[in-house]
């Protein structure tokens, strides 16, 4: 067993999401409601959400056979890169009502379906099997993204250009998918 899908996933999730719109969703959703339950129903939702992904992935990863699973995280990695490179931003800001935890819980899990977190998260389980590990890579990042999110999320957003977050998320993901391609193929 090694660390090496915690530290993995733990870099990957905390460049991914900082200054996204799920932290941009816990800010916002932090200006109307208590801390603990934004944080709370936010570390919740991503829980589910990515420990989903992350099981699906591990399946996906012990069925295929030989180089395949590699091979398509690689590829995913790689697609991802290129994607945050390419795509626009659009700004969102959440409507919410009702409970505090609720409300953080059903947002934050919607917004995360289909996202390229739970993508990653996908892909990191194809390729290195150890779910738990990634798990908390996943958790322990979000719980740094979320704290500061209701903390000083604020202060970040208007210190930190979004164009260098997302261009450094972006070299992540192709730096990871160009070696996982060369170590599969090499």
């Amino acid at each position: 067993m090694s660390h090496l899908p915690f530290l993995a996933s733990l870099p990957i999730v905390l460049l991914t999401e900082l200054g996204d719109k799920t932290q941009l969703a816990v800010i916002a959703l932090s200006t109307r409601y208590g801390r603990l339950a934004v944080f709370s129903g936010s570390l919740l939702a991503v829980c589910l959400v990515d420990g989903l992904s992350i099981l699906a992935g591990t399946a996906s990863g012990t069925i295929l056979p030989g180089k395949i699973p590699s091979l398509l995280a690689s590829f995913l990695f790689l697609t991802f890169g290129f994607w945050i490179l390419l795509r626009k931003e659009e700004g969102e800001r959440p409507k919410a009502g009702g409970s505090a935890f609720l409300s953080s819980f059903l947002l934050i899990s919607l917004m995360e379906v289909g996202d390229k977190t739970q993508l990653s998260t996908f892909a990191l389980s194809v390729e290195y099997r150890e779910p738990l590990w990634i798990l908390l890579g996943t958790m322990v990042a979000y719980s740094l993204l979320m704290g500061v999110g209701v903390t000083i999320g604020s202060y970040l957003g208007r210190r930190l250009p979004e164009r260098i977050l997302r261009k450094a998320s972006a070299a992540l993901f192709l730096l990871l998918g160009f070696l996982l391609l060369l170590r599969t193929l090499g």
